[in-house]
């Protein structure tokens, strides 16, 4: 990313990072193409559009099923099926009439369990992952891993 020095000419390049729930078309549209470009954002999670994982491609898979008109996949909608799949894993082993004292139970008991090879383990806390990626904005404001 350049930044002004202070007679206004572009200055030199610095390393600057921001955190995912940053969208890269956001800040594209915030600071301009040139000004985004380069800028690392840590994902939290792995990349909607990518295929390496089960979890990516069965999330595409669904996306297409349930929302067709989805075409821009984003970090948020993975996010949120992950959320789901966990949700409804939990709730299952948390009984017949789970609560919310039930269901916490039951995700802390779960272990480390594999949504499409995306680890989730609740048994320290209420973070269930401490996967990391940096992927950087590149033209057009689209991701690069």
């Amino acid at each position: 990313m350049l930044t002004p020095s202070p007679g206004g000419a572009a200055g030199g390049r610095h390393q600057v990072y921001t955190l995912s729930y940053v969208p890269a078309g956001l800040l594209t549209k915030v600071v301009g193409e040139a000004g985004a470009r380069g800028v690392g954002i840590a994902q939290t999670f792995p990349a909607p559009q990518g295929s390496k994982l089960k979890l990516q491609r069965d999330f595409q898979q669904t996306m297409q099923q349930y929302a067709p008109g989805v075409k821009d996949y984003t970090h948020f909608h993975l996010e949120r099926y992950v959320s789901a799949r966990v949700l409804v894993a939990g709730l299952r082993r948390a009984g017949p009439r789970p609560t919310a004292s039930t269901l916490r139970t039951a995700l802390r008991d779960m272990g480390e369990v594999s949504v499409g090879g995306f680890n989730v383990d609740f048994r320290k806390g209420n973070v269930g992952s401490s996967w990391v990626d940096i992927a950087v904005v590149s033209e057009g404001g689209k991701l690069r891993y």
